[in-house]
């Protein structure tokens, strides 16, 4: 498990995280989405590295893409 920031332009907020790091990004963003979206639709979200200004690949894992502890996220 490790904990990110994640942070929601669309509600301006910043949420803590614990994931696990042998999820895939698809599934995160999913998880995620439901969690905080009041329609629960999620299909066109997309969660985004902010130091590296890269989109996360949805077929890849945290821990492929070298995301561990304190890693800033962002939901868009």
């Amino acid at each position: 498990m490790i904990l990110v920031d994640i942070y929601v332009p669309a509600n301006g907020r910043q949420y803590d995280f614990r994931l696990d790091e042998n999820a895939y990004t698809a599934t995160i963003v999913d998880e995620i989405g439901k969690l905080l979206s009041p329609t629960g639709d999620v299909s066109d979200l997309l969660l985004c590295d902010y130091e590296a200004g890269q989109i996360l690949p949805f077929d890849r894992t945290l821990k492929q893409l070298g995301i561990g502890n304190g890693k800033k996220l962002v939901l868009v």
